[in-house]
């Protein structure tokens, strides 16, 4: 029996989701440019890049809406 890939917060995408190597490169990327904060402190801070990012995204289609 094979195991499904984690759904993981996906930074390049601004989703979640099964990740490949792209995603994987970016997400190392950015603990490596936050690499002077806490283990913990950086977990923080990547989810909530990656929910900044969903929600910038979601912002122009709530725009749109309301025109």
């Amino acid at each position: 029996m094979t195991t499904a890939a984690p759904i993981t917060a996906c930074l390049l995408h601004a989703d979640y989701h099964a990740m490949g190597q792209e995603c994987w490169d970016v997400t190392l990327d950015w603990f490596f440019a936050h690499q002077e904060k806490p283990v913990d402190a950086q977990r923080v801070g990547y989810q909530g890049a990656v929910e900044r990012r969903i929600l910038d995204g979601l912002r122009p289609a709530a725009q749109g809406a309301t025109s």
